[in-house]
């Protein structure tokens, strides 16, 4: 009838075989493998299909972190989800990252900030430093004249973007111990 077909009447659909459905996992990662990258090993649990029935299994997923990751980003691995129906796909795992705090670097985007004790005569005379970076140590110049809580940036130093070869800078803010 033409008001079944104008109207979406009738409530009978064909249901055919359908793809897995996703799964939502957290993800919590260490700074350093954040801005570094690495590959983890994950156990996730999943739903599979055994003689149409659907029995709930575990299983471990290598997983590679891309460098630069920050908490937010939602990584897919593809058809590591639920099993789908007969001749479909798997869904795919969705991992909610989540980094953990540094004791040492702060993160602001693709910045790592840090604070630099120094002496007063080191920030009066100027000099040089030991900085640690993400990279390692890293000689620094003091200028002569250095005010408290003043900032030098180091660039380059700082967290890969995502997929990419550029980098932030690491900001480095000068902390006169006064005796």
């Amino acid at each position: 009838d033409i008001f079944e077909q104008a109207f979406g009447g009738g409530g009978r659909r064909q249901r055919g075989p359908r793809r897995g459905s996703d799964i939502q996992q957290a993800l919590r990662l260490d700074f350093l493998d954040a801005v570094n990258g690495t590959n983890l090993d994950v156990r996730t649990e999943y739903v599979d299909l055994d003689n149409d029935k659907r029995v709930r299994k575990t299983r471990k997923v290598n997983v590679t972190i891309p460098a630069g990751v920050d908490t937010g980003v939602v990584l897919r691995v593809g058809g590591k989800g639920n099993t789908g129906d007969k001749g479909m796909p798997s869904g795919d795992l969705l991992l909610h990252l989540d980094v953990s705090s540094d004791p040492y670097f702060k993160r602001h985007n693709y910045d790592v900030h840090v604070n630099l004790p120094i002496t007063i005569s080191q920030a009066i005379l100027g000099g040089k430093v030991d900085v640690l970076t993400l990279d390692g140590m890293v000689e620094m110049k003091i200028p002569a004249g250095t005010q408290p809580d003043s900032q030098l940036a180091m660039r380059g130093k700082g967290i890969k973007r995502v997929n990419g070869t550029r980098r932030g800078a690491q900001i480095v803010t000068m902390k006169i111990n006064i005796p």
